[in-house]
């Protein structure tokens, strides 16, 4: 995890797959809040658990 310098902090896996709505390879996710996670470089909403998921 690192530190954004805005007070959020953005957790990077390395390759994730392929983003669950647009289909695009998703590198990093950052969680704004509780309930708030974007997939990124695509900037799609993702669910929190979702790279978990089998």
């Amino acid at each position: 995890m690192t530190d954004s310098g805005d007070g959020h902090e953005e957790v990077t896996f390395g390759r994730l797959g392929p983003c669950p709505l647009c289909g695009d390879p998703v590198t990093v996710v950052t969680s704004t809040g509780p309930s708030t996670h974007v997939a990124s470089p695509c900037g799609c909403r993702v669910p929190g658990d979702w790279s978990r998921r089998e």
